[in-house]
């Protein structure tokens, strides 16, 4: 990956009104520990923290946004042409949360392994948007794409095409039927979980699934059911009296997942 760089003042700089000659910076990255400065047309001086790179006009490459501390803001659009391969990645969350943060995606490609984390972070009062961006070389040819989401669920896909925009979704593992309940002596939640392969499709019924409450945990739950198509339910049974949380811990092939599901309470009556 190459980096981009914005500056603005530090407090001693603003109080005196010397920016410090303040500029953005592009290097790219030469691929053995090192950078090289490019000018590709950024802006001679610029004050400002504030940077985002997004594909705003929508041609699949990144513009810059560089906001302004003392001056207004600017949004560069990205015209240069490198001829190679543009994949960006969007991710859907099922049991991790919906935009996939903090999964680790890895293209694999004829000339090796790219790796990023899919994330929002972004400097001084800036948001990016959830998205994975891979610029490729015009030479390697597309092998696949691995995700490892929070849930602990592995998704591996294979890849026909570098020049694409693609979502993938991570599957259903664990689904609640209700996450927020006012109980009673008649109100019951069902958890089902099961076991998918790493391309999404269901695994076999022999591959077990286990869903328990964490110790301590209020509430009581049911015998599993499990039937032919691998899919396991337990029915769980509120206190009829106070309010609180129940979490549930999930173990699919004997391997616990990371996201542990949570059903909230209040018994009907309780303030």
């Amino acid at each position: 990956m190459d980096l981009v760089l914005s500056h603005g003042y530090d407090h001693d700089g603003f109080l005196l009104s010397d920016d410090g000659g303040a500029r953005p910076v592009l290097y790219r990255n030469l691929g053995n520990g090192t950078f090289a400065e490019l000018d590709l047309g950024l802006p001679k001086q610029l004050i400002g923290k504030a940077l985002v790179a997004a594909d705003v006009d929508g041609d699949r490459d990144l513009d810059l946004f560089l906001g302004g501390q003392t001056m207004q803001p600017v949004l560069l659009r990205n015209d240069v042409v490198h001829g190679g391969h543009m994949l960006t990645l969007t991710l859907r969350g099922k049991v991790s949360n919906l935009w996939g943060l903090g999964s680790r995606v890895r293209l694999k490609t004829s000339a090796g392994v790219r790796v990023a984390e899919m994330s929002v972070g972004a400097p001084a009062q800036t948001i990016e948007a959830a998205c994975v961006q891979f610029a490729v070389p015009a030479a390697e040819q597309p092998i696949g794409i691995e995700v490892d989401w929070p849930s602990g669920f592995t998704s591996v896909l294979p890849l026909a095409s570098l020049d694409q925009h693609l979502q993938i979704v991570e599957p259903a593992l664990v689904t609640l039927s209700a996450r927020h309940v006012f109980a009673s002596a008649s109100t019951t939640v069902n958890i089902q979980a099961r076991a998918f392969l790493a391309d999404g499709s269901f695994a076999a019924p022999q591959v077990p699934v286990q869903i328990e409450l964490v110790g301590g945990a209020p509430g009581v739950l049911d015998a599993p059911q499990c039937d032919a198509n691998g899919a396991c339910v337990r029915t769980w049974h509120p206190p009829t009296k106070g309010a609180g949380a129940a979490v549930f811990v999930v173990h699919v092939a004997g391997q616990e997942l990371s996201v542990r599901p949570v059903v909230r309470f209040v018994a009907t009556g309780s303030p």
